[in-house]
């Protein structure tokens, strides 16, 4: 029996996941329809979480304005979903501001985390001074809880030299504010 060649299993993969142009429309016609219901405000607030972030996930740029208006919800779990779709799904450079005031601000911690994660979505490799700065206030401030310090400063390391495995070690490797900062480089961004 031959073997299959790698690039034939992949092509294969990637067509299940490819859509017809009838299933594009379709999806479409969905989604146009979810945007009127949301305008409307007829979705269930329940529901409004799990329709922005599928505007998100098919990238339908048409819903940007109604998904701004949830970053200044008073449901966290709101402000959490438009700041993702605005920072990763959408990766819209203008929103690296709104991440800065967020992960500083916010009263809720998944959201100021999200905000330094989507800050590094959108700065990564950019070595953006001022991100850095903003980071590195927050891995000194002893009043911040600790995962968002730990978050910030992985952050940092992403936006001077963004190295995927590197951020993987980070993330599973047990992490340590008081060992295993480097408080030099944290320093060095004031």
């Amino acid at each position: 029996m031959p073997e299959q060649n790698n690039d034939d299993d992949m092509a294969l993969v990637a067509a299940e996941f490819v859509r017809s142009p009838q299933e594009e429309a379709e999806v479409q016609t969905e989604l146009e329809a979810d945007l009127a219901t949301l305008r409307r405000g007829e979705i269930p607030r329940k529901g409004v979480f799990d329709t922005i972030h599928n505007f998100g996930e098919e990238r339908f740029m048409e819903a940007l304005p109604e998904i701004k208006k949830y970053i200044i919800s008073t449901d966290e779990r709101l402000r959490y979903i438009a700041l993702h779709v605005l920072t990763f799904h959408y990766q819209l450079p203008d929103y690296a501001r709104v991440a800065m005031d967020m992960m500083k601000d916010d009263p809720d911690q998944d959201c100021r985390i999200m905000a330094i994660n989507g800050l590094l979505s959108l700065r990564r490799n950019t070595d953006d001074q001022y991100a850095l700065k903003e980071l590195a206030t927050i891995v000194r401030n002893e009043e911040e809880e600790e995962f968002v310090r730990e978050t910030a400063y992985k952050a940092m390391h992403g936006i001077i030299s963004y190295d995927m495995d590197e951020q993987l070690r980070l993330s599973i490797e047990p992490f340590d504010l008081a060992k295993d900062v480097d408080w030099e480089l944290v320093n060095s961004y004031r």
